[in-house]
């Protein structure tokens, strides 16, 4: 036994239980460490169990399939619920509905809400001048190199070089429309 693993361990366990034919059984979390063929295989045999289960689970699928009556912890307090799991749920669907629409935003919310989006604004305008102050810089330097005599003798790299300086224009154009759109926001 000791060299099993947990989930040959708890199949053991489950083999012992059904060899012994109680008529009340407890199960904490009966589906933990079990394979697809192992869960599929308790389902089944707790589907067919004639007795009462009181089962502690996370399962879903398992309470699911199993419960006609649950036992809900809530707040504290615990209340029987007749039903399954699936109409358990559906009970509570108007009730969550209910409860997110009487939380509006509090105004701590609403504020940290606008810091955030002025943090994001700024940011923006930030790097939006930080590239047109890139663009100047290199408008200086090809505006440098169209200054040099050894540059404007090369027709071929004079109109890279002028071809350019229209690119960065219209790129300049663009980031100012950007930055006035985020400076009137």
């Amino acid at each position: 036994m000791s060299e099993l693993s947990g989930g040959e361990r708890a199949r053991i366990a489950l083999l012992e239980l059904s060899l012994r034919k109680p008529n009340f059984l407890i199960l904490d979390e009966p589906t933990n460490h079990l394979d697809i063929d192992s869960r599929e295989a308790l389902e089944k045999a707790l589907d067919g169990y004639d007795g009462t289960i009181l089962c502690v689970s996370h399962d879903r699928y398992l309470i699911n399939r199993l419960a006609m009556s649950l036992l809900v912890l809530r707040d504290g307090e615990l209340s029987r619920f007749d039903g399954g799991y699936s109409d358990y749920i559906n009970t509570l669907q108007p009730e969550a509905a209910a409860v997110k629409k009487e939380k509006a935003p509090n105004e701590y919310q609403l504020r940290k809400q606008r810091e955030s989006a002025e943090r994001k604004r700024q940011t923006r305008i930030r790097k939006i001048e930080e590239a047109v102050a890139a663009l100047d810089d290199e408008r200086r330097k090809i505006n440098a190199m169209l200054e040099d005599g050894s540059v404007t003798s090369d027709y071929m790299k004079v109109t890279e070089l002028t071809e350019r300086l229209a690119a960065i224009d219209a790129e300049e154009e663009s980031l100012l429309a950007q930055w006035d759109d985020a400076e009137n926001v």
